[in-house]
């Protein structure tokens, strides 16, 4: 007498399934790439602190997106012949779920926030002084270039008070008031990283 194995072979996928899967695949890279430049950020771009600031946040959509992916293009039909895919579709919903409320608290606690507003510009336009909003509060950071390609070249310091009014003198001259007094602060001519900071008390 003998037995006969039939090996498991799973439906093809429906269309709209395995369009909305290539679809979700592509943003998933997509993200992930965003994710990496976001955290390397050897360029010290503004657009990419500003928003892909956040490692935690980036990390949640892109594991997000790849259990989408997951989930629509690789369906668990059979539990018993594809335990395997189960078994990866199980922690990859557990690894998103507790990766959202790890982005749930970093976003809530703004412990990456970078929120920059430019108080001035140069001359020529390729240096500015933007007034950044961070998570332990607010500093004075210089800016080159412009558009797309504007880099954060490093901060001045926390201006303190309410007041904060920035004028440049020249291009790697700038002067600040506060309500703690003026300040005259330097940046190197080459590359615009802050030479000469605000003191390390409001009164300088």
């Amino acid at each position: 007498m003998s037995t006969e194995v039939r090996s498991f072979v799973a439906p093809p996928l429906k269309l709209w399934r395995r369009i909305a899967a290539i679809v979700a695949t592509v943003l998933a890279v997509a993200a992930l790439a965003l994710t990496v430049a976001g955290i390397w950020n050897p360029w010290s771009l503004v657009v990419l602190r500003e928003r892909a600031g956040d490692p935690i946040v980036d990390v949640f959509v892109t594991l997000l997106l790849v259990t989408v992916a997951m989930w629509l293009g690789r369906p668990v039909i059979s539990e018993a012949d594809q335990h395997r895919r189960l078994v990866v579709r199980t922690w990859l919903v557990g690894l998103t779920v507790f990766a959202g409320l790890l982005a749930l608290l970093t976003w809530g606690l703004a412990i990456f926030k970078y929120e920059p507003t430019v108080l001035a510009s140069s001359a020529d336009g390729q240096r500015s002084v933007a007034l950044v909003q961070v998570f332990h509060g607010r500093e004075l950071h210089s800016f080159a270039g412009t558009g797309a390609g504007r880099r954060d070249m490093g901060s001045f310091g926390d201006p303190c008070g309410g007041r904060v009014s920035v004028t440049f003198a020249a291009n790697d001259q700038v002067h600040v008031v506060t309500d703690y007094g003026t300040f005259d602060l330097r940046t190197d001519p080459a590359t615009g990283q802050p030479t000469k900071r605000l003191g390390p008390t409001c009164s300088g």
